[in-house]
């Protein structure tokens, strides 16, 4: 597979990593376990461009509305949807539908803007680790903090998934 140098954001997602359980027919209801980038290609597969050997289901989430006197008359939740052709237990991607427009502008994005929106980010990317020699030149506290949280992060990760009988893919 080629390199992806220019994203157009509306092929973009920020996804959130979870666990599926195909024989359980669902997402583990649990908060983002990481946060990563895929791209949608042509072809509808969904590509992370910092692992592109990576394939992981990957779901669409849509609001799901439950208006009901039960429900005290409110809209909550959401229904996933399997938006790609890989159906197998193991980690997978939540796409919410953000509009990334809101943080990127213009209508295409660089793999350094979203190297530099991972290193600026509070928010633990399992991918960040693979720049951490890079970004330490230009955020150098940034970079140390990352680095010690998100070693903390992927331990509870791996554990996380140890837990369900799931080996991670390796992807250094």
């Amino acid at each position: 597979m080629k390199e992806i140098n220019k994203i157009s954001v509306d092929k973009l997602r920020l996804v959130a990593l979870k666990y599926y359980s195909r024989s359980d027919n669902g997402v583990e209801y649990t908060s983002a376990l990481s946060y990563a980038f895929v791209v949608k290609t042509d072809e509808g597969k969904y590509v992370n461009p910092f692992a592109l050997e990576e394939n992981y289901p990957v779901f669409e989430a849509a609001p799901f509305t439950n208006i009901s006197s039960a429900s005290n008359w409110e809209e909550y939740g959401y229904k996933l949807f399997l938006a790609n052709d890989v159906d197998r237990t193991g980690p997978c991607y939540v796409s919410y539908g953000d509009n990334l427009k809101d943080i990127f502008s213009g209508d295409t994005v660089t793999i350094e803007m979203l190297r530099e929106y991972m290193v600026k980010s509070k928010a633990y990317f399992k991918d960040r680790s693979k720049f951490y020699k890079d970004s330490i030149k230009k955020y150098p506290l940034a970079t140390l903090k990352n680095y010690f949280e998100d070693k903390e992060s992927e331990a509870k990760l791996i554990e996380f998934f140890e837990e369900r009988g799931v080996q991670l893919q390796k992807v250094r």
